[in-house]
């Protein structure tokens, strides 16, 4: 009966979800163009909504390279306030993304988009409303690996400075 097959599949899909969030994830986007790992632990405590780690290069000895992790944001997903004793560097990868380096008005993140953050200084970042956001995220000055945590970015906040960093783009477009 085409009812009880529609129930089904609604529960095959609720299931899948539960079970294989990744997969669920790589199916949401077309525009992510690296793999979304595993689901990030410090999205309890340091970020609103779900992000994903997938490591690229971890820091070594042999190499001496900065750990290199591709991030994967769910919509409207973002991290608090937070420094990084080495500062960090953002490369856009997929979808669209906001960062804000305090001080300064925030602005979009699109493929190709480097940002950088000078050690110790506050930021945060994550994806726009209307999708998923990757990026790169390189910890520079690997010797200086720690870093500090701030404020959590409220809706009203994140949902302010991307209506400033949209009208931004677009009249630095036009």
């Amino acid at each position: 009966n085409a009812m009880i097959v529609k129930r089904s599949l609604a529960w095959f899909g609720v299931i899948l979800l539960l079970l294989c969030p990744t997969v669920f994830a790589e199916m949401n986007d077309a525009s992510l163009t690296l793999p979304i790992g595993d689901a990030n632990p410090a999205s309890a405590w340091m970020f609103t909504g779900q992000s994903y780690i997938y490591p690229l290069v971890e820091n070594d000895s042999t190499w001496n390279a900065p750990s290199m992790m591709n991030v994967t944001f769910e919509p409207c997903a973002r991290t608090d306030w937070h420094s990084h004793d080495g500062g960090q560097i953002l490369i856009a990868v997929g979808g669209i993304g906001i960062h804000q380096v305090e001080g300064e008005p925030p602005e979009l993140l699109t493929p190709g988009s480097v940002a950088r953050v000078a050690p110790g200084v506050m930021h945060w970042h994550g994806a726009a409303d209307a999708g998923w956001f990757q990026h790169i995220a390189i910890e520079t000055n690997p010797d200086q690996t720690g870093f500090a945590m701030g404020e959590s970015i409220e809706d009203d906040a994140y949902f302010a400075a991307l209506d400033e960093a949209m009208a931004a783009d677009a009249s630095s477009a036009g």
